[in-house]
């Protein structure tokens, strides 16, 4: 990666933070150069304006987990706690902050973005879901006709990209992490019934 394409990056990255942390609105691109160290020149010669690093910023979270499933795809011979734990390490290294609240306002600020964020998520979230559920078939665990597995993966992924917004989930402050590795822990636990298994050790790469 050249030291343009880094910095360009570092700055969605910084960017998505503060707006996790402060909201949209509230952050202005000379709070993100501060952040980052940066003149609020130097954004502008990666990104024309606001709109264009808001799309990046998101779309940063999306290319993280696109990465993930790449690697993934990499070990096809990884079984199921194993191909599911790589993606809950992935989760689990996303920025944190209130994103329910940040993709509502990303909703009424730039509702383009937002819905191709939505559409992109949501079909990472039923490769991933994919992944998980053949090998489990492959193991005999999931003992489901493919249509019924084709079910199973599109109530899992719906409910885990839109759950999020729900009244009852937003007044109990719960993150799409915290959402996504509990719908992964009931179908390890719940779905599949699979009991005392230790998390294996993933190298990285």
């Amino acid at each position: 990666m050249s030291h343009v394409n880094r910095t360009g990056s570092r700055i969605a990255q910084t960017a998505l933070i503060l707006f996790l942390e402060r909201g949209i609105r509230k952050t202005s691109l000379g709070d993100v150069a501060v952040r980052c160290g940066i003149a609020r020149a130097t954004i502008y010669l990666h990104y024309k304006n606001k709109e264009a690093l808001v799309r990046d910023s998101f779309m940063f979270m999306v290319d993280q987990i696109e990465k993930a499933i790449r690697n993934l795809d990499k070990h096809r011979s990884y079984d199921t706690i194993t191909s599911a734990y790589a993606m809950t390490k992935a989760i689990e290294a996303l920025p944190k902050g209130d994103l329910p609240a940040s993709l509502t306002e990303l909703q009424t600020l730039y509702p383009s973005i937002f819905n191709e964020y939505q559409m992109r998520r949501l079909n990472t979230v039923r490769i991933i879901n994919r992944r998980i559920m053949e090998a489990a078939k492959r193991e005999g665990l999931l003992l489901l006709s493919d249509d019924k597995i084709d079910l199973l993966n599109t109530i899992m992924s719906e409910y885990a990209v839109f759950v999020a917004k729900h009244p009852l989930v937003l007044a109990q402050g719960a993150s799409f992490r915290e959402i996504y590795i509990l719908l992964i822990d009931i179908f390890l636990w719940g779905v599949l019934g699979v009991r005392n298994k230790k998390m294996p050790s993933i190298s990285p790469g």
